[in-house]
């Protein structure tokens, strides 16, 4: 195979982002805020599971931001500006990996199928667990 046919492997087009958009985090962040607000909703409750929830929220709140302090200075310190196309544009582009291309669709799904797939199950404990507790209440 050539270079010029691996360029268009997913033949869509030649631009090709060298970076997750913006709104890819945005999206997982929402994934993942769903998540601990149905833990505490479920857990957060009594003391000792409130307790434990301000634990893991602290450590949330350093997962998501470290990275985004760290990006925030490494693009004022190298002079780099953030992305300048929406997601929509994103979606519809292919991004460079470790492993090559892939399209921005698949990046988005890769992304986000954990946080959501987590909050949708913990919801669905959840309710579980409501309807457990309700002839207690």
């Amino acid at each position: 195979m050539s270079a010029s046919q691996h360029d268009g492997w997913h033949g869509r087009n030649e631009h090709v982002s060298p970076d997750l958009h913006p709104g890819v985090y945005a999206v997982a962040l929402g994934g993942w805020v769903w998540l601990f607000g149905a833990f505490w909703l479920v857990f957060g409750g009594e003391a000792e599971g409130a307790f434990m929830l301000g634990v893991d929220t602290v450590f949330l709140a350093t997962f998501f931001g470290v990275p985004y302090i760290l990006k925030r200075t490494a693009d004022r310190f190298l002079d780099r500006h953030g992305y300048d196309g929406s997601l929509g544009d994103f979606l519809n582009r292919d991004v460079e990996t470790l492993t090559g291309r892939l399209g921005g669709w698949s990046a988005l799904i890769q992304v986000i199928v954990v946080p959501f797939a987590l909050a949708l199950g913990m919801t669905a404990i959840g309710f579980i667990v409501a309807a457990a507790r309700a002839p207690y209440v």
